[in-house]
């Protein structure tokens, strides 16, 4: 029977070239899926450094609004519906 033999040979040959494909696949997808993963992390360091970038701008305009209620005395502000150059 060397049909059977042709037979098992063309079977395992298939057999090892999808094998192949899968090693390859799951190379690449575990590529690609690394690659994401350091974007991600990058993405997520730079956000974290803008926020508190944002944080420490917004406790400075915090300090710089109590200098400014302390250095009014509690003194009404001038009328913002007024423009400058406008009569009294």
């Amino acid at each position: 029977m060397p049909d059977c033999d042709k037979n098992k040979g063309s079977i395992v040959h298939k057999a090892v070239d999808y094998i192949r494909f899968l090693q390859r696949s799951g190379s690449i997808t575990f590529e690609k899926w690394r690659d994401e993963k350091r974007e991600a992390e990058e993405t997520i360091k730079a956000l974290q450094t803008q926020n508190k970038q944002l944080e420490d701008h917004i406790r400075q305009l915090e300090r710089e609004l109590e200098q400014a209620k302390r250095g009014a005395g509690g003194a009404a502000g001038p009328d913002p519906k007024r423009r400058k150059g406008d009569a009294a």
